[in-house]
């Protein structure tokens, strides 16, 4: 089945909430008073970056164009940081990403709610890793790019990209250019050694400039981490953890309206979408009591 979507109703994040007055009338929540920061925040221990999403995505693109080494991006949100207090090995791959966004509206919060305890600087914005994933598809166009992991995603379509699937044909409209696809895994948990090599083959052979990996966490996280050398050695610039970006962009799922994002209410549209992660929620008061402790100690 073909699947396409249309860039104009991706919903974009304004990349501040200072417009609400209810919130705006709190200083320690308005933008406008925050201190400059080093481009990162210190927040429950991870360094989440905290710069305008524009001179975000102006590195990313130059990393994409000439950088040297590959940089791995990570997109933490509020459930990822109480699943990595349980799971130390989670803690550990998350530290080790050179770039981790504040996909949460939990995190800004989070951390706007520690700096008025004298906790830190605040986070400058939420930047949503769906958000860089169409950027870096609108701006990258002769780049070659893979995405592992989904499923379904052959013969999807977004802008001016077709998915192509190992096995497919690469022809493509003329309007078209080709985004690779590999399943990768039946079962991300627990990939099989068979699995794995062909995963490498199918990398190699491609030789991309950017990965998508949407293995969800986090089992995505482990894979980036664990392959980051294997990764360099084929000259990819660029592997970004994405989760369920794509299933957003080729519409599959729907995304909030635009000003539920804006005042961090995404997770509630996505729990009336799909009432079963009701109990993935209840993270939400388990990351509020973490920020909670780190602000009272």
């Amino acid at each position: 089945m073909t699947c396409r979507y249309n860039f104009d109703t991706l919903y974009h994040n304004s990349g501040s909430i200072r417009d609400y007055a209810w919130i705006r009338n709190q200083n320690y929540f308005n933008a406008k008073n925050m201190k400059k920061t080093d481009g990162v925040t210190n927040f429950l221990g991870y360094k989440i970056t905290s710069i305008p999403k524009d001179q975000l995505l102006k590195n990313l693109f130059s990393q994409v164009d000439s950088g040297e080494k590959l940089k791995t991006v990570f997109t933490p949100n509020p459930e990822q940081l109480v699943l990595a207090k349980s799971y130390s090995w989670f803690e550990k791959f998350l530290g080790k990403s050179d770039i981790l966004l504040p996909d949460g509206m939990g995190i800004v919060i989070g951390s706007q709610i520690l700096s008025a305890f004298g906790k830190g600087e605040p986070i400058l914005q939420r930047i949503a890793g769906v958000d860089v994933v169409s950027e870096l598809l609108a701006n990258m166009p002769r780049k070659t790019i893979l995405i592992i992991g989904g499923r379904n995603y052959s013969g999807c379509e977004y802008m001016d990209w077709k998915v192509v699937g190992p096995g497919s044909s690469k022809k493509t409209n003329k309007k078209n250019k080709v985004l690779y696809w590999n399943e990768a895994f039946l079962n991300a948990v627990q990939p099989t050694t068979q699995e794995k090599k062909q995963l490498e083959s199918y990398c190699a052979a491609i030789k991309p400039d950017i990965v998508f990996v949407a293995l969800g966490a986090p089992q995505q996280e482990k894979w980036v981490i664990e392959n980051k050398a294997f990764l360099q050695s084929i000259g990819v610039k660029l592997v970004m953890a994405v989760g369920g970006s794509f299933d957003i962009l080729f519409g599959k799922i729907s995304r909030a309206p635009k000003w539920m994002q804006q005042i961090g209410l995404e997770w509630l549209f996505r729990l009336y979408k799909e009432p079963w992660r009701w109990r993935r929620q209840v993270n939400l008061l388990v990351f509020l009591k973490m920020v909670v402790q780190e602000a009272l100690t």
